[in-house]
């Protein structure tokens, strides 16, 4: 069953800045009346799917001419098209060009049918497009030339080109394949004192056979009815304050003692990531568990979700001595927790941000060498 771990409404952004609200086109640029939005494509390994582009012309005066660039993850897609008037500008991305009139207040599609490679289910494919200035460039692929619907006018030998239009992403669900597997593990907990820091770290292990890239919208985008999706929430025992947690984890809005950790990247099979947090005892404790548990939607193995750091744990509480001190008497300094590396093959992939700023800065700089 597909449930919300391959669910992601397209985000949505323009000029470098996330928009609010859900599909809306977006203002053009003086000079250009085209608009467009916000893309989403779903389908399982295997399948072959349809990007659909819509581009409107706004205006009371025609537009003469435009390309599509687009930036979709080519490595998990393999195109089903070879066009004469599309080109590679650079391995990850692609330019279609339409050397035609858009009439005004009129409508547009384009339909490029791509097949999902089978090897990352439960993924989300983040990408970027825009439609531009059509460019002077070398000869595209083979084949014919991709169309629109309905087919553009002709283009006048004079006629003027079009501004640098909006860059918007698209996202793709792939769904179906094998069930994720995300366990967690700890230190078995430590004795402390009142006064003392305890330093409990939970390490999220990735045992399933695919990589996982959990949902992560923008709270900018994102109604207030669909929270962030974290990987994993820690729970503090009564009489412990956190004085440090771990980068990406912030308390959760039903409950101040509950932290929410998110991902901050997709995390690759074998792959693991590692939530250290300090605690300040305000109290003496006995047997006071910091829980740990993954929060992975659809999780097939749901007996490693869980574990326990128990501070002054009971003579008949199983524990196993730290490998690494676990509390100091001194008080410690507050600040962001610690980073959270993630280990694995194929580990250092680019989180949302980073690949928004590539992304974006690969379209502009190309435009710039393409005009």
């Amino acid at each position: 069953m597909l449930t919300h771990f391959g669910r992601l409404g397209a985000l949505l952004l323009a000029a470098g800045s996330l928009l609010p609200g859900g599909p809306a086109a977006a203002a053009p640029p003086a000079g250009n009346s085209l608009t467009y939005g916000n893309v989403t494509i779903s389908g399982a390994a295997g399948d072959r799917v349809d990007a659909v582009f819509t581009v409107r012309n706004d205006g009371d005066s025609p537009v003469y001419g435009a390309s599509i660039d687009l930036a979709l993850g080519e490595s998990r897609l393999t195109p089903l098209f070879d066009a004469a008037n599309c080109y590679h500008p650079e391995a990850a991305r692609l330019a279609c060009d339409f050397a035609g009139t858009f009439a005004p207040h009129t409508a547009y599609r384009l339909v490029l049918p791509y097949r999902v490679v089978d090897r990352y289910p439960h993924q989300i494919i983040p990408g970027v497009y825009s439609w531009d200035a059509l460019p002077e460039h070398p000869a595209g692929g083979g084949g014919t030339d991709l169309v629109l619907d309905p087919p553009l006018g002709a283009l006048p030998a004079d006629a003027p080109r079009t501004r640098s239009g909006t860059t918007y992403w698209v996202l793709m669900d792939i769904t179906g394949g094998a069930a994720p597997d995300v366990a967690v593990t700890s230190e078995s907990g430590v004795t402390a004192a009142k006064g003392d820091i305890v330093r409990p770290v939970f390490t999220v292990r990735n045992v399933g056979a695919m990589s996982i890239n959990l949902p992560q919208p923008w709270p900018e985008t994102e109604p207030a009815s669909r929270p962030r999706q974290p990987l994993l929430r820690v729970a503090v025992p009564a009489g412990a304050a956190v004085v440090t947690a771990a980068d990406g984890c912030k308390p959760a809005a039903d409950d101040p003692a509950v932290y929410d950790c998110r991902s901050p990247r997709e995390i690759p099979a074998a792959g693991t990531i590692a939530f250290p947090f300090e605690l300040r005892l305000d109290d003496d404790l006995a047997n006071a568990a910091v829980t740990g548990t993954t929060v992975v939607p659809d999780d097939g193995v749901p007996a490693n979700n869980v574990a326990r750091f128990i501070i002054n744990p009971s003579a008949d509480t199983p524990s196993t001595p730290p490998s690494t001190p676990s509390a100091t008497p001194t008080a410690a300094a507050g600040g962001s927790g610690g980073s959270l590396p993630i280990t694995g093959p194929g580990s250092i992939l680019p989180v949302a941000a980073a690949f928004l700023a590539v992304g974006v800065a690969l379209l502009i700089g190309a435009r710039r060498r393409r005009t």
